[in-house]
C-alpha cells in the first residue's frame, strides 16, 4: 500500500453516509414485510441485500418482496423507491400490504434515525 492510499483512507471512513436498513417487522404488524434492496440508482446486485450503506443524496431505489404470502406470489414483487437521504440517517424501509389477502405491496418508510457514529461535514470542520 502506497503513502498516498494510506492517507486518504482514514479521509474515506470519516465522510458522512447515509443507510437503509429494512427489517423483519412481522412480530409487530403483520400487514408489514421484511423487503431486500435489488438496485441502487439502475446498479443491480446479486442476492439480497438488507443492509445498504451509500453516498448522501437522492437515490432511486429497487427493492424486491420477501412476502411468504401464496397470493403475493403471482404479484410483482419489485417496487421502487425515490429517497433524498440526509447525511448521517438511517432509514428503516419495510413492505406493507393493506390485508394478508392483498396481492399488491408497497414500499412503506417506518422511520428515519441519526447514526451516532457518523459526522456530518458541519461536524468535521
Amino acid at each position: 500500500m502506497s503513502f498516498h492510499t494510506l492517507m486518504i483512507l482514514p479521509m474515506l471512513a470519516a465522510a458522512p453516509y447515509a443507510l437503509i436498513e429494512t427489517r423483519d417487522v412481522d412480530q409487530t404488524d403483520s400487514n408489514n414485510f421484511q423487503v431486500s434492496v435489488r438496485a441502487v440508482d439502475g446498479k443491480g446486485y446479486f442476492g439480497p441485500r438488507y443492509d445498504m450503506k451509500m453516498e448522501p443524496g437522492a437515490h432511486f431505489i429497487q427493492m424486491t418482496s420477501e412476502y411468504s404470502s401464496k397470493k403475493i406470489a403471482r404479484a410483482n414483487h419489485d417496487k421502487s423507491l425515490y429517497l433524498n437521504m440526509k447525511p448521517c440517517m438511517r432509514y428503516i424501509v419495510t413492505g406493507q400490504v393493506k390485508t394478508d389477502l392483498d396481492r399488491d405491496w408497497t414500499i412503506r418508510v417506518l422511520g428515519s434515525e441519526r447514526i451516532l457514529a457518523c459526522k456530518t461535514k458541519e461536524e468535521l470542520e
